[in-house]
């Protein structure tokens, strides 16, 4: 309750988390688009990140009953605003990305040293 940034960090921390919810603020997504939109991240994963963010109310799952079936995913309000820092944090990242990489690479030496 002291660190209110704490929360949301532990909210969003998740590897795939900012990433599946910044590519669902363009608007609803069929799971194989997401899926296919998000290099690394396998199906397993991609499920389980969904029904996280589903149990907690930041996204919204519609199936259609045609055939083949489709699904649908799309940002609940309250995902839609958890998705503004995270936003700030992509374009922040995207803007910074000699600083990061110095960042790994110093990361990377002192690990390496330390084995």
């Amino acid at each position: 309750p002291d660190f209110p940034a704490r929360r949301l960090l532990e909210l969003i921390a998740h590897k795939w988390t900012p990433i599946v919810i910044y590519c669902l603020s363009r608007g609803p997504v069929r799971f194989g688009e997401l899926h296919r939109g998000i290099t690394g991240i396998s199906k397993k994963m991609l499920i389980q990140v969904l029904r996280q963010l589903e149990a907690d109310g930041l996204v919204d799952r519609k199936v259609y009953e045609h055939i083949p079936p489709r699904t649908e995913y799309t940002l609940t309000a309250a995902g839609e605003r958890i998705h503004e820092p995270i936003a700030a944090i992509c374009r922040w990242a995207m803007k910074n990305d000699a600083l990061l990489e110095q960042i790994e690479r110093k990361r990377k030496k002192v690990q390496l040293s330390n084995t």
